[in-house]
């Protein structure tokens, strides 16, 4: 690649790997730089500036939810399924951000889930900055994320990873010293291995909480740690992709109403497709399609009714995204009664959601011989707001395009970049 971009994008990736590149997609990228790059932002219109500034209103809802968890029964008790008694606590929700994945739709933006999770972070500010750098006015300035940091967070400490996330680790160290750290702050991102150990320094938990129930370093380490210390805090509860579905639940309707303000309320259930929780569909607002009354009833409804997608919570340990997503107007009779049933015998928590179908633009990228190309992609944005100060403010931002495919995630054969309005 000849442009200034990538180049540009490049000088990151060499210094802080960004992730594999598969074999397969090796002849089509950069080895310095594991996607394809667009010549210019993504442009979204004036009439999305609306949901670009949803932070306040999803920063309130995450806060609702978590106070639904401390005061309401039944909240609590599906909050806290498949976890340990020491994680099903009360803690105040300690996180540097939000992150809701929106997909482009024909009606506008659809929120697929939340993710509090860094990874994806650190990419977002190379791209934006990469951007910005080549003249374009970006949603989010330059040194708006490092800023925002800075502010929240203590002198010293440490982003502890796991070996499951280990392939992020160039984005980790990224965060560590270009973002976390400043003139009087000193950060570094380390594994968390046999030979692991901290002292009073704050812990930036950069390793899913279910891997305190399979991984002993991980373990002994939460186990040695004052548990206030940690950041994201331990709140799996609010790491559930179910707390989507409490917005279309009768139970927790008129509070979420009062917490919300009518006008948030509707707001964001016009955002998050209907969503039900496995095993507690008596309180889906809407009711189950074709009078059907459990999640088992999808299986034999024809496609044009079981357009849905079964997803796998969030407090669990499955290898892959892909595999804890099933969309069930696509999957063969045999693997929708499979993963149904596995669902409704869980421990933990599934959910089903209506598919919102992406729609697809028109994308160019440079192809690898320095010429543009173009692919027909669909649009997942992800914005960044912050939450530890409750202002809901934008501080990042990254779009993810991606063809041929209704998985929308940082694929090598995709394209990542930073976004416009225009």
């Amino acid at each position: 690649m000849s442009n200034k971009i990538s180049d540009e994008i490049s000088t990151y990736s060499r210094q802080y790997p960004l992730y594999a590149v598969k074999d397969e997609y090796k002849d089509a990228v950069s080895s310095d730089v594991p996607f394809r790059v667009a010549p210019e932002p993504l442009k979204l219109r004036y009439s999305d500036q609306e949901v670009i500034e949803l932070g306040p209103a999803i920063c309130n809802y995450v806060n609702a939810v978590m106070e639904l968890y401390n005061i309401n029964e039944d909240a609590n008790r599906l909050l806290n399924r498949g976890k340990p008694s020491w994680m099903s606590t009360w803690r105040e929700p300690a996180y540097l951000f939000i992150r809701p994945d929106l997909i482009l739709t024909k009606d506008g933006f659809s929120i697929c889930e939340i993710e509090t999770s860094p990874f994806g972070l650190a990419l977002a500010d190379m791209v934006n900055r990469a951007y910005i750098d080549n003249g374009f006015d970006t949603l989010v300035p330059k040194d708006k994320l490092r800023e925002y940091v800075q502010k929240q967070l203590q002198t010293s400490g440490t982003l502890a990873f796991s070996n499951k996330v280990k392939a992020n680790v160039g984005q980790l160290h990224y965060l560590a010293e270009k973002i976390f750290s400043a003139d009087n702050k000193a950060w570094d991102a380390r594994l968390i291995d046999d030979d692991f150990s901290i002292t009073d320094e704050a812990v930036y938990r950069a390793f899913y909480l279910s891997e305190v129930l399979s991984d002993e370093n991980i373990c002994q380490m939460v186990e040695n740690t004052d548990k206030e210390s940690f950041v994201p805090s331990i709140t799996p509860q609010i790491e559930e992709k179910a707390i989507l579905s409490f917005i279309w639940d009768k139970r927790f309707e008129r509070f979420l109403k009062s917490h919300l303000g009518l006008g948030n309320f509707y707001f964001l259930k016009h955002l998050i497709p209907p969503t039900w929780i496995v095993g507690e569909e008596e309180h889906f607002v809407l009711g189950l399609p074709e009078g059907v009354s459990t999640s088992l009833g999808l299986i034999d409804l024809p496609e044009s009714k079981r357009k849905f997608v079964l997803k796998q919570s969030g407090f669990s340990d499955f290898s892959s995204w892909g595999r804890g997503v099933t969309f069930l107007h696509k999957a063969t009779r045999k693997d929708r009664e499979l993963r149904l049933l596995e669902a409704q015998n869980s421990e933990t928590l599934y959910i089903v959601q209506h598919f919102e179908e992406g729609i697809e633009k028109k994308i160019s990228y440079y192809g690898n011989d320095g010429n543009i190309a173009t692919m027909m992609a669909k649009i997942r944005l992800c914005p960044f707001y912050g939450f530890m100060d409750n202002s809901g403010d934008l501080i990042s931002a990254v779009a993810t395009c991606c063809e041929k495919t209704d998985y929308i995630h940082g694929m090598t054969s995709g394209v990542n970049t930073a976004v416009i309005i225009s």
